[in-house]
């Protein structure tokens, strides 16, 4: 190669590198002048329909779905269900706990640097003020407590030490903690007005009422009305801390047409449906395949809870004749397909069930024959006008409600179905003279033990409630209700349990019609749900995440 040859590559070279060396200084220059942006993250957001207002945010007030549903989100239990079978409690808020040896005393350590919405910290002392909340306005969960643990009972020994002290041994205790949502002393006290608690005037009620929270929950409330929904916000400082793609807003819609909701689902405008569709609204938008369906076996009944109080339901004859009445077989697969058709007050797979009661089943003869042993002849029969009320907006209660019409007609008495709003069926239940001849709803159980369906629907301290429309009290009931919370002995728990499910079957104050299955509609990019069978916890939002 020539020497100008090399000399020409040279200098191409050292202008290449000079050029570099510009533009590099012009790139530096540019950046300093106009510094990248960090990317915005797309906020994730969840849209959820309710089927019926949310009535309160208030966790001593709630006990509907769709209330319980929006507190569970903003507020953190002592103790949470666990995701797998048979779902026992698991310390939550708590860390650990020790029991005395008469299971009166309940010494509990919570985790320290748990924070509220408002950056203070979580102590025992806002448990044992939660506590006395509970018990002071003596509404929502509150029943749970209330008979075994006074106001003034539960202590902070130190700031993350609480202990309850209990007057009678309860079985349900932890589980029912699953219910109980802790919340900032210091904030309802700062925002209470006046009230019938003394010097804590109303505890905040009016407050938390006007859309503030007071919980130490993954989401924080940022608006709430009762005929529109609630909106909540992630809460950064949550103890649990955050994953990727977890939602970062939630949108609960009150929308109480279903047809509305089948076609915002259907247009991508809901991520998930409320767990009260009727079943045939869950098949038909599962076969679409953008959209995913859950269903399963729960351990939650469809009731037809009878009035044992007003004529001719007051006759145990009466009723039995009614539930042979029923073809439980074509009920079932027609409005709730692979259900399990009912037979006693504990489902399989609840501790204590008793395998051996039969299943409900129609026998017209054996309906025949109890009309024959009733006080109340065929013509006197015939007079009565029997109202079976269901709520509003949920077809599958409405459909069972016409069955037991079209059952009751085969042996000559007359049924009117009647729609009712949740809130009427609430205030109807309070005495036996109000509350209709038939009711039926779906009671899903609060907390993970099988307390809940014997305590709060037959113990006569729970009567006037919704649960225990049946007004069916016995002092044996009640003596074999507290015998199965109070034992220690497991054994003889289960003893109590099945004798109170042998009486519940004699006597039908409830017709167990199946143990009505489980559904979740949701959009196919919404990933992490779970079915958990106690009270609202399979729609705790935190476990979700969001992959388009």
């Amino acid at each position: 190669m020539s020497h100008r040859t090399k000399d020409a590559i040279t200098k191409i070279q050292a202008i290449i590198i000079a050029l570099v060396i510009i533009i590099a200084a012009i790139i530096a220059t540019y950046y300093m002048l106009f510094p990248p942006q960090p990317t915005t993250k797309e906020e994730l957001v969840l849209r959820m329909s309710q089927g019926d207002s949310i009535v309160t945010i208030d966790p001593a007030i709630c006990y509907d779905y769709p209330s319980t549903i929006t507190v569970e989100q903003a507020y953190d239990p002592l103790f949470m269900p666990s995701e797998e079978p048979p779902y026992d409690p698991i310390p939550w808020v708590v860390e650990s706990y020790n029991v005395s040896a008469d299971g009166l005393i309940y010494t509990m350590k919570i985790r320290s640097g748990l924070k509220f919405h408002d950056g203070t910290e979580v102590t025992a002392e806002d448990v044992a003020f939660t506590m006395d909340r509970y018990l002071s306005i003596k509404k929502g969960h509150s029943g749970f407590w209330i008979g075994f643990i006074a106001v003034g009972n539960t202590t902070a020994l130190d700031k993350y030490t609480v202990r309850f002290n209990l007057t009678k041994p309860s079985n349900a205790f932890i589980p029912s903690l699953t219910k109980f949502f802790v919340m900032n002393k210091k904030l309802l006290l700062q925002n209470k007005a006046e009230g019938p608690f003394g010097d804590y005037g109303d505890l905040g009620q009016a407050w938390i009422s006007q859309g503030h929270d007071a919980g130490s929950g993954p989401y924080m409330i940022v608006s709430y009305s009762p005929d529109i929904g609630a909106e909540l916000v992630k809460f950064n400082d949550y103890w649990k801390g955050w994953k990727p793609n977890q939602v970062d807003r939630i949108k609960f819609m009150v929308i109480t047409e279903e047809a509305t909701i089948k076609m915002l689902l259907m247009n991508k405008e809901l991520e998930m449906g409320h767990a009260f569709l009727s079943p045939t609204t869950y098949l038909t938008l599962g076969n679409i395949a953008y959209l995913n369906l859950s269903y399963g076996p729960s351990i939650n009944w469809e009731p037809i809870c009878i009035n044992t109080r007003r004529p001719p339901l007051d006759d145990v004859h009466v009723r039995r004749a009614i539930a042979y009445a029923i073809n439980y077989t074509d009920l079932v697969n027609t409005v709730f397909p692979g259900a399990i058709v009912g037979s006693s007050l504990l489902a399989p797979g609840v501790f204590g069930h008793d395998p051996s009661i039969p299943k409900f089943e129609m026998n017209l003869t054996k309906a025949e024959e109890e009309l024959d042993q009733s006080s109340y002849t065929r013509e006197q029969l015939s007079q009565f006008t029997l109202e079976c009320h269901w709520l509003s907006g949920q077809d599958a209660d409405r459909m069972v409600a016409v069955a037991l019409q079209s059952a009751c007609a085969r042996i000559g008495i007359n049924v009117e179905v009647v729609s009712v709003l949740w809130s009427q069926m609430l205030d109807r239940a309070t005495n036996p003279q109000t509350t209709p001849h038939f009711s039926i709803w779906e009671p899903w159980s609060r907390y993970p033990d099988p307390d809940y369906y014997v305590y709060s629907a037959f113990h006569s301290s729970q009567q006037g409630r919704w649960i225990t429309q049946h007004w069916f009290f016995t002092d044996e009931l009640d003596a074999l209700c507290e015998l199965q919370r109070s034992t220690l002995n497991s054994t003889e728990r289960q003893i109590a349990l099945k004798q109170i499910q042998q009486i519940v079957r004699d006597n039908i104050p409830i017709i167990f019609v199946c143990y009505r299955p489980y559904y979740n509609i949701r959009q196919n990019y919404v990933q992490g749900w779970k079915y958990i069978p106690y009270h609202a916890w399979e729609y705790w939002i935190y476990r979700l995440t969001i992959v388009r």
